[in-house]
């Protein structure tokens, strides 16, 4: 039998424009998630950078989980507490606007007071995946281009037998990690350590990924990833959308991220679901 990771990369570009269109024919009503101003806040916005919803929501989702994990608030499942970690992805044609969805809500989180400009990382190694996330005891890895992390470190860890798979289900899933590295001290990751993944990748990227994550470790299970049926809005759409957002009373995600981050300020609370949410859960 062929080597999968070869017929995979043998595949023309409508195999995957064809996956893609069945795989994104499952949409989702971002609509029932907000109040209707709100929607119509964020439709707009996404629109306003050459963007769509769906790919801001993913991106607004971590970063707000990021800044909840970052001041010590925690997911109480039954009676089990749970960090505040997750790992998501976009996948979408090229050119749908997947990267300024992601580069918005970064530089919003940038002006955040309590988050270190060290912990948003874009490009890692395993070792500087270790060292960054043991000395800041937080970390963030975000980046318009997921694959160039993720397959370096999962093609590591399949050529070299690196334990990068099991570093990420642990960090995940908040266990304390220890590493030793030749001509260095050990470096230690304390338990329930915020570290969240958000990226995006096109869909023959996401194939691959996918491949090498699905060894039955469960690291494919610990991903969020969206499909989007994603356009490009048009040049009138956007400069439709950047007049609506200046008329608005809250045009930023900043003064947002900067309110969530104070009422968090120096109380550590935990958060449960709903009977609703509970169930599917």
């Amino acid at each position: 039998m062929s080597n999968p990771i070869v017929r995979l990369l043998q595949q023309n570009e409508a195999t995957w424009a064809s996956l893609h269109h069945q795989v994104s024919a499952l949409t989702f009503n971002y609509a029932q998630l907000f109040p209707d101003p709100i929607f119509k806040f964020l439709k707009a916005k996404a629109k306003s950078i050459g963007s769509s919803i769906g790919y801001l929501f993913s991106s607004l989702m971590t970063a707000t989980t990021f800044l909840l994990a970052n001041s010590e608030a925690h997911f109480l499942s039954g009676s089990h507490i749970q960090p505040l970690n997750i790992y998501t992805m976009s996948v979408g044609h090229q050119g749908t606007g997947k990267s300024p969805a992601i580069e918005t809500v970064l530089a919003a989180l940038r002006e955040v007071e309590s988050i270190t400009k060290v912990t948003l990382v874009s490009a890692t190694t395993s070792s500087g995946l270790v060292k960054t996330t043991s000395k800041q005891a937080k970390d963030f890895i975000a980046s318009p281009e997921l694959f160039d992390i993720l397959n370096k470190l999962l093609k590591n860890d399949e050529d070299n037998a690196s334990g990068d798979v099991q570093l990420l289900c642990k960090l995940w899933s908040g266990e304390s990690v220890s590493y030793h590295f030749a001509t260095e001290a050990t470096h230690q990751i304390d338990s329930n350590t915020p570290f969240l993944i958000l990226g995006a990748t096109q869909i023959q990227n996401a194939a691959l990924l996918i491949h090498r994550m699905d060894k039955g470790h469960g690291l494919l299970d610990r991903f969020l990833i969206s499909v989007q049926m994603a356009r490009k809005p048009t040049p009138q759409e956007e400069e439709d959308a950047i007049e609506c957002v200046a008329d608005l009373p809250l045009r930023e995600f900043e003064p947002i991220f900067t309110a969530v981050a104070a009422v968090h300020k120096d109380i550590i609370r935990t958060y449960s679901l709903n009977n609703e949410a509970a169930e599917p859960h």
